[in-house]
């Protein structure tokens, strides 16, 4: 990427693998590899990659990535950019967060303020980029909930456009953004209406992680692997772990994954896995709910090919 600019050029590195930088341990050396600290510089990034005809990929927290064990023949680029800025009027406050910031450091900050309402998702991993894209949440509390708006780049008109949470078409672990991969997150801006003093909020984050930690496993693993199901005659959501360990699918190995005896829905690298293993273990699980429960799995998470 001869033509960028030498503040830019510096950061690119040349085959570096990315198994460190996913929460499954898993990807081969990407061939090119930039952590952008400025939008101008992810710009600069993209434009070059379109103009020699690179393939790229925008990684956040890699909290649900699968690599190919091969590798990206491209360039992959993992934006930096994490400031939190807090905003407070008499009746309400909003915090604006960059795409690189993560969810605990959001958690952060709205705590500091004694600002309520975001308290469920401690434990939860990933950046707000990721965390918008696909309409995150735990504890009964998505991102749809507490979002005003986000600040979209797109690369295609290469133009910064401010979207409205109707705008974002947010649902169950999906919004248009996963549809359109051009349209790439910046900042995300969160409202809040309701306070609590942080002494209060640490009690009930303490709770809420102790609940975490006994009902989810430990080690490399990209959190729950399916949406929960749909049962076709009542129309009724069943969590995919729960259908998962029904099928007596706990505790069964593919290669080096398992699937957790903690909770079905988490599929574990023991160590030496493959992408290969995961989609295998996948495609088992699907096959065996569908057989067995008539309802369709879909995955929640995101494979990148090589």
């Amino acid at each position: 990427m001869a033509g960028l600019a030498p503040d830019i050029q510096e950061i690119v590195r040349k085959d570096i693998p990315l198994a460190p930088y996913t929460s499954f341990g898993i990807g081969g050396p990407a061939d090119l590899y930039a952590e952008p600290k400025t939008i101008e510089q992810l710009e600069a990034l993209v434009t070059e990659a379109d103009k020699n005809h690179i393939p790229y990929y925008i990684l956040g927290g890699g909290s649900n990535t699968l690599f190919s064990d091969k590798g990206f023949r491209g360039i992959v680029i993992r934006p930096q950019f994490k400031k939190i800025s807090t905003t407070e009027t008499p009746t309400e406050a909003s915090i604006v967060a960059e795409a690189g910031a993560t969810i605990a450091q959001l958690i952060q900050a709205a705590a500091k303020s004694d600002l309520s309402g975001i308290e469920v998702w401690v434990g939860l991993p990933g950046t707000i980029g990721g965390a918008v894209r696909g309409n995150a949440g735990a504890g009964g509390v998505e991102i749809k909930d507490m979002l005003s708006s986000a600040t979209i780049l797109d690369l295609k008109q290469r133009k910064i456009m401010e979207l409205s949470n109707a705008d974002l078409e947010l649902e169950y672990r999906h919004s248009t953004l996963k549809d359109k991969p051009h349209l790439i997150v910046l900042s995300a801006t969160f409202h809040f209406d309701k306070k609590l003093p942080a002494q209060e909020q640490q009690l009930l984050m303490k709770d809420v992680l102790q609940k975490r930690h006994a009902t989810q496993p430990k080690g490399k693993s990209a959190g729950c692997a399916f949406k929960n199901g749909t049962d076709p005659l009542t129309h009724t959501i069943i969590s995919a772990g729960k259908l998962i360990d029904e099928c007596g699918l706990k505790g069964t190995r593919v290669g080096g994954i398992e699937i957790s005896t903690i909770h079905g829905n988490f599929l574990q690298n023991t160590g030496n896995a493959t992408q290969q293993d995961v989609l295998d273990t996948i495609a088992l699980i699907k096959k065996t709910v569908k057989t067995q429960k008539n309802i369709d799995l879909h995955e929640e998470i995101q494979i990148v090919p090589e």
